[in-house]
């Protein structure tokens, strides 16, 4: 039988970090947090080969005396907590006391600081938690926290970081988040020697979201203000055409923290109900001033998590606020997609350049008259006693000898066809992902890529366009031709044929997101694989019409090739109701 007993406290120091530190990223974060409490007014950070080699984060603030230096790196050491009732009240951002310690467990660190008054600094080495020397030296007035080969004797948590420049994105992305969160500290980032921004300080969040995102991007967003319930929200969210492909740029700060909250992104996204197609994501930077006693930061070990005490008003509040913001700058509204038009929707081309897809001239075709939507129908009081089975659509195999008919689009993205005894549907997004999948299939990589006249410049957050500079051989094999154009921002020359170059930005910040997630990136590491994902991305979304050509040249395709069932996904592009199957719907037998 096993003995329990306690743990050294080296071997506890490196558990714990675990807790905290799981890549340069969140050392770089707990380090910014203390800087940020010392009230500086400027912050530097300096990362190399990702920040494993080297993290180095330097401030102006009001330093530290050598006795507090030591102590700063021993575990539950802080100057913040010193009853429980401090818990309720939590106003500054590096409070737990464990940071330095959790990153001293697991890498070298030197630190030197001096105090205004001090003649002298003090500079304090640790290594894996343990001292190795203190003394004397010269510098300026703030604290300096210089972090090298972190992890160097936890290799099992080493060989799971990402590549050099995947790990410098997460830090570059982490460190717009901080500085977004104070601007009116100047924050500046270097990275390998070179600087990527530096934000003003003037405390104005446009000049912030200016230096960090470009003139375009602030050019599309709206301010933001609104109290209610004695909390106060601003900051400024974009206009529905900025939106996204994921939430990375969903950003929201409470008393001054980054922080990350389902009741938020729920509170933003239902502002923009109606205004935004399904998996696109608004743009926003959103401050929330609130009593502290009203929400709980520690229910996360790295802080990054926030619970509130009052959620239904807090949701409330990001509501009315953005829906406000949205209303009086004039937002498009996209009606829905479910919804039937009085009118017929204005139609759009469906660009497929290939030569199957020929109109059908042997049958004269006639347009389908505007669907109305129905009336209320009457509900009964109470549901029937039993209630009538629905048979499912089947999909289906196609007698190539019968007639058919295109009776019109419906639902938004559904071609409707008549053929014998059944009615068929025909799933337009899909059947298109498969052409497209197919052509670009048996197409050179070369013969793929469609030179752009004019290159676009392409902006999106940091970690992403790392991942897309990663991943530049593969997407080459897809037909994008893209360059780091510096300055945050990528350099697009070529796209796929068939693909407008004016999605191409909107799909490839999809492509880094699902490379960053680890959800389906996992599986986007082959050419083709990467093909059915930018065919999905491409074919003609649902929601959009058609032109009555259009929709015949589909069809006909698809009704014709025997082996256009499925799109590169597996999913069914075709499946029928029989002529018996409806009549049970109408109770007719």
């Amino acid at each position: 039988m096993a003995v329990i007993g306690k743990l050294p406290p080296h071997l506890a120091d490196m558990i714990a970090a675990g807790e905290v530190v799981e890549r340069p990223a969140n050392v770089i974060k707990e380090l910014l947090e203390n800087a940020f409490d010392a009230d500086a007014q400027f912050v530097t950070v300096e990362i190399e080969k990702g920040g494993v080699t080297l993290m180095r984060v330097s401030d102006d603030g009001c330093g530290m005396e050598p006795a507090d230096m030591v102590m700063a790196f021993e575990r539950h050491a802080t100057s913040k907590i010193h009853q429980t009732e401090d818990l309720e009240a939590i106003v500054t951002m590096g409070f737990r006391g464990e940071a330095l310690a959790a990153v001293a467990a697991v890498s070298r660190v030197t630190m030197t600081s001096r105090r205004a008054d001090d003649a002298m600094g003090h500079e304090v080495s640790v290594q894996a938690s343990a001292l190795l020397s203190q003394h004397s030296v010269g510098g300026p007035q703030g604290t300096t926290v210089v972090v090298r080969d972190l992890f160097f004797n936890t290799p099992a948590r080493y060989k799971f970081l990402k590549k050099d420049a995947t790990e410098a994105g997460y830090i570059q992305s982490m460190v717009m988040r901080a500085a977004l969160s104070r601007p009116d500290v100047s924050v500046r980032f270097v990275k390998d020697g070179q600087q990527v921004f530096q934000t003003p300080g003037d405390s104005d969040l446009r000049s912030a979201i200016y230096c960090l995102y470009g003139r375009e991007l602030l050019a599309g967003m709206l301010p933001v203000s609104n109290e209610y319930e004695g909390m106060s929200v601003t900051g400024f969210t974009g206009q529905p055409s900025l939106a996204r492909g994921n939430r990375a740029l969903e950003i929201f700060v409470v008393n001054g923290r980054p922080v990350g909250s389902k009741t938020l992104m729920a509170a933003l996204e239902e502002a923009y109900a109606k205004m935004l197609l399904t998996g696109r994501y608004p743009i926003s930077v959103l401050h929330l001033d609130m009593d502290p006693s009203l929400y709980d930061i520690n229910v996360h070990p790295a802080k990054a998590e926030i619970k509130f005490a009052r959620e239904r008003q807090v949701f409330e509040a990001v509501y009315m606020a953005v829906r406000n913001a949205l209303q009086q700058g004039d937002a498009v509204v996209r009606p829905t997609l479910a919804v039937a038009e009085p009118t017929p929707a204005p139609t759009e081309t469906l660009t497929m350049r290939q030569p199957e897809l020929q109109l059908v001239q042997s049958r004269p075709v006639v347009a389908p008259p505007p669907v109305m939507a129905p009336p209320p129908i009457a509900r009964p009081a109470t549901p029937p006693q039993q209630s009538m089975p629905i048979e499912l659509p089947q999909q289906v195999e196609l007698p190539q000898d019968e007639p058919w008919r295109v009776v019109g689009e419906v639902l938004g993205g559904y071609i409707l066809i008549e053929q014998g005894q059944q009615l068929l549907l025909l799933d337009k997004h899909a059947a298109h992902e498969r052409l497209l999948y197919e052509r670009w299939a048996a197409s050179q990589p070369a013969q793929m890529a469609q030179q752009l006249l004019a290159p676009l410049v392409v902006r999106m957050a940091p970690d992403q366009q790392a991942l897309l500079l990663q991943h530049s051989d593969l997407l080459e094999q897809a037909g994008f031709e893209l360059d780091d154009y510096g300055d945050g921002a990528l350099l697009l020359r070529a796209v796929p044929h068939d693909l407008d170059a004016d999605d191409a930005g909107a799909l490839l910040d999809e492509l880094a997101h699902e490379w960053r997630s680890g959800r389906r990136g996992a599986t986007l590491r082959t050419r083709d694989e990467l093909l059915k994902m930018v065919s999905c991305k491409a074919a003609i979304k649902i929601g959009k019409r058609s032109s009555r050509q259009e929709i015949e040249a589909l069809a006909q395709t698809v009704m014709t090739t025997p082996t256009l069932r499925h799109c590169p996904h597996g999913r069914p592009l075709l499946v029928s109701l029989s002529r018996k199957e409806v009549e049970k719907l109408f109770l007719r037998q």
